[in-house]
């Protein structure tokens, strides 16, 4: 039973680490960066680490998302695009 489980912690491994790096965290280091320049240089270097620790996370569930779909043969082209063009995104940002 602990083996069926395996794929459902992947899935919802790849769900959380891509929300806490895509959808907050980038979002909080981006907040960071336009409201709070007062603060110098504090508001730099916490803006670059929380930017950073939410592209790792970001990556890290793009990653487990390709281990999925490899492991389950999904047909997932729609979602995938989606995290592809999020992934080029936080590259170029």
């Amino acid at each position: 039973q602990a083996s069926s489980r395996t794929p459902y912690k992947k899935l919802r491994s790849h769900g959380i680490t891509n929300m806490l790096g895509w959808g907050i965290l980038m979002i909080i280091g981006a907040i960071l960066a336009r409201y709070f320049k007062q603060w110098a240089p504090i508001w730099f270097y916490s803006h670059t680490l929380v930017q950073s620790l939410g592209f790792v996370l970001g990556v890290a569930g793009v990653i487990c998302g390709l281990v999925l779909e490899n492991k389950f043969d999904a047909d997932v082209s729609t979602h995938k695009g989606l995290g592809i063009f999020i992934l080029v995104l936080g590259c170029l940002q």
